[in-house]
């Protein structure tokens, strides 16, 4: 339910940017990266992974809409948990405690991160750092890789960041490996 809200709240943005006439499409942020982490770890033990964001523009990221892929007969994500740029001081959306939301499914984790303010910056995420940190536990012995791919939105054609001048951008992507 959070999930579905917070898509309708990044939805809300890109529409309100769109009917201003602000928002464009860009290839890459200047540098943006989106990275997963990599674990070895022992069959049956929790480990947890990172995603960090690198190469964030001066002017802020204003919202990011991604996946995150890995094969679920070798590891579950269990969880998810808020890391240290993702909480900014934005006033949060009704219903929320963050500006973060997620979707665990076997193989998959959809993300979005969008800040409730558009008109100015102050509230956008402006370092690099971990964004969030994935709580695993590994099921069986193998390998996965852990991928960032595009978002669950239905018009996503790739992975999103949005910028200053509330152009759609697509980051740059590196791919964790788990070895169990």
């Amino acid at each position: 339910m959070k999930f579905n809200k917070m898509t309708a709240c990044l939805v809300a943005t890109a529409c309100t940017a769109t009917l201003f006439g602000a928002m464009t499409t860009a290839s890459a942020a200047d540098g943006l990266t989106i990275k997963a982490g990599s674990a070895s770890v022992e069959a049956g033990k929790e480990f947890t992974i990172d995603i960090e964001l690198a190469g964030v523009p001066s002017s802020g990221v204003a919202g990011l809409d991604f996946a995150v892929k890995y094969d679920s007969s070798v590891f579950e994500v269990t969880g998810v948990t808020e890391g240290a740029v993702s909480k900014t001081t934005d006033k949060q959306i009704e219903g929320f405690n963050s500006n973060l939301a997620t979707d665990i499914t076997a193989g998959e984790v959809a993300v979005l991160w969008a800040t409730g303010q558009i008109s100015t910056n102050d509230s956008w995420i402006k370092s690099d750092g971990v964004l969030l940190t994935l709580n695993c536990k590994a099921l069986k012995d193998g390998e996965s890789k852990v991928e960032i791919t595009k978002g669950k939105r239905k018009d996503a054609t790739s992975v999103d960041a949005v910028v200053e001048g509330l152009s759609v951008v697509n980051p740059t992507v590196s791919a964790g490996t788990v070895k169990v």
